[in-house]
This record gives C-alpha cells, sequence and structure tokens, in this order.
C-alpha cells in the first residue's frame, strides 16, 4: 500500500470518527464527563484533518502552477 493510500484511509478513518463523536452529542442526553472527553478527542481529530486538508490544498496548487509553467 502506498503512502496516498494510508493517507487517504487515515482521513477517512479519522472523518467517520469525528462524525461518530458528532452523532454522540445529537443524543438526547449524555454524561458530562464523557462529553468533555469526546469534545477534546473531536478537536483534536479536526485540528489533524484541517492540517491533511491543508497539505493538500498545497499540493493541487503546485501541480497546478507546475503545469502553468509548462504551458
Amino acid at each position: 500500500m502506498s503512502n496516498q493510500d494510508n493517507q487517504d484511509i487515515d482521513f477517512s478513518e479519522k472523518f467517520s470518527e469525528l462524525e461518530e463523536i458528532t452523532k454522540y452529542f445529537k443524543e438526547d442526553e449524555y454524561d458530562i464527563e464523557t462529553g468533555i472527553e469526546k469534545f477534546e478527542q473531536g478537536l483534536e481529530i479536526a485540528s489533524k484533518l484541517k492540517e491533511k486538508l491543508n497539505q493538500a490544498e498545497n499540493r493541487v496548487e503546485k501541480i497546478k502552477e507546475d503545469f502553468e509553467e509548462e504551458n
């Protein structure tokens, strides 16, 4: 499996984890301590996802620049 495949899987897994956390907060009742833990986890995951999206955006911009230079 290539590094890109690992990154894609990691992104998908992290996004799924974040979705599960948001589902928890849509319940009518939940434990405050568990809620705080899940909120912290969600922020960590969201930060990692944002970083990965920024990296992807930078790669796309670099590819576009390289393409424009060639043409």
